[in-house]
């Protein structure tokens, strides 16, 4: 992600409806309004991703803030003194309790397109801390304190809605992540149901690391599966299944020598958030060479991926014969497709075969732990040849995404998983 772009994306968008029930969460019934006035202190930085690894403490360039903070049931209002320049804003907000810390977070509604600042998130600490982290249109940040045991309390006192957000979730937004990404290749199972098919699975750990001043800086990571089913064995045809699954996600706490994965709900996601732009694709390619002719001849299984609607959509992209096999390893994400048609059920006419396609799936995203998108029922037929030993190979891009606050729509690209996963197939 170069620069602020999610910022950008973020600045005088609607942010509603972040969660169901979100519009209702700071609504306090019969005689008990919700008011609260603080005064504020803290900083400000005009260019966040220089100051990458300091402490506020010890950093001299940082200009040093006052000001107050309103609450009145669902409304804030911000006042901040920098120097002689005053910046005011109000914001409608939500407020909901924490599941990850002992405090409750507020989400501020962004809609005015005229005001200068972007509320980022706010926290208060079930011992009286509050946090507000600002934003400017130029990148600068505000980080700014207060103090009210009272507010707490006051909320203590409120069944509010659970939202799965840390303290530090809004990092992303201001500051460029570093993303590293460990690939652990795991070895072929046998299935249950005979020992002529195997399970190939390869998983990527994507580490989304977020750090400005000191002491906020967060690590967070996703640990995704491509698998890839099938027989080893083809006499006649093959019946074969390719998976995308999300086996782990939450905080990578980093100890020197050693790393600790803490599981959690993050803001990491996968799927399709900009079908213009990016959805999650996987390509196949069967052996086309002067002793083994394979073809794929049609597709029946489901495609099976969490909540499906009415709006999912499911393509499959078929591309041209690949006759360079034997010379190279044809990868079909790189060509362009010349047939399109629904993935359900679809048959492939007596002649328009191909052995080599490719799936994109348009409106599918997968979000927590355990969800998955899987595609069954890929035939592959052995119409010709000598026979001999040749692979089958698996291409997946699977684009990682940050989606704040969870549910919101808004999102930004932060890396792409580009995996190939081949099974070693005897032809007979």
């Amino acid at each position: 992600m170069k620069g602020k772009p999610l910022l950008a994306v973020l600045l005088g968008l609607l942010m509603v409806g972040v969660t169901a029930g979100s519009a209702e969460a700071i609504k306090i019934e019969g005689t008990m309004p919700l008011k609260a006035s603080m005064d504020l202190h803290g900083i400000y930085d005009p260019n966040p991703n220089s100051k990458v690894g300091t402490t506020i403490t010890t950093h001299h360039r940082l200009d040093r803030i006052t000001g107050i903070f309103k609450i009145t049931s669902n409304t804030a209002n911000i006042l901040i003194w920098n120097g002689k320049k005053m910046i005011s804003t109000r914001k409608r907000i939500s407020i909901f309790r924490s599941r990850y810390f002992d405090g409750y977070v507020i989400l501020f509604n962004n809609s005015n397109t005229d005001d200068k600042i972007l509320a980022l998130q706010g926290n208060i600490y079930t011992n009286g801390t509050i946090e507000i982290f600002l934003a400017d249109r130029n990148g600068g940040v505000y980080a700014l304190n207060a103090y009210d045991k009272k507010l707490s309390q006051s909320l203590s006192a409120i069944n509010l809605p659970m939202v799965e957000l840390d303290k530090n979730d809004w990092l992303p937004l201001v500051v460029t992540p570093e993303i590293k990404v460990m690939r652990v290749s795991s070895p072929e199972i046998i299935p249950m149901g005979g020992t002529e098919s195997r399970v190939v699975n390869s998983d990527n750990i994507i580490i989304v690391r977020a750090q400005w001043l000191e002491p906020y800086e967060e690590q967070w990571y996703i640990k995704v599966r491509c698998s890839f089913e099938g027989p080893t064995l083809l006499r006649d045809y093959g019946d074969y299944k390719v998976a995308i699954r999300i086996l782990d996600e939450g905080k990578y706490i980093d100890r020197g020598t050693s790393f600790v994965l803490k599981s959690m709900e993050t803001p990491l996601q996968l799927g399709t958030f900009r079908p213009d732009k990016d959805s999650i694709e996987v390509g196949l390619t069967a052996p086309w060479n002067s002793a083994i002719h394979d073809r794929v001849y049609r597709v029946s299984g489901p495609v099976l991926a969490p909540r499906p609607s009415a709006s999912l959509e499911q393509f499959i992209l078929w591309t041209l014969d690949l006759l360079s096999w034997a010379f190279d390893i044809p990868n079909p994400m790189s060509l362009i497709p010349d047939h399109q048609s629904e993935l359900s059920n679809f048959y492939i006419p007596p002649g328009d075969e191909s052995n080599s396609f490719k799936f994109v799936y348009k409106s599918v995203k997968i979000s927590r732990i355990n969800e998955y998108l899987d595609t069954e029922g890929i035939i592959i037929e052995y119409q010709s040849g000598t026979g001999g030993t040749s692979p089958i190979y698996v291409f997946y891009r699977v684009p990682v995404y940050w989606e704040y606050p969870p549910g919101s729509g808004f999102v930004e690209k932060l890396y792409t998983i580009n995996e190939r996963i081949s099974l070693t197939v005897t032809h007979w």
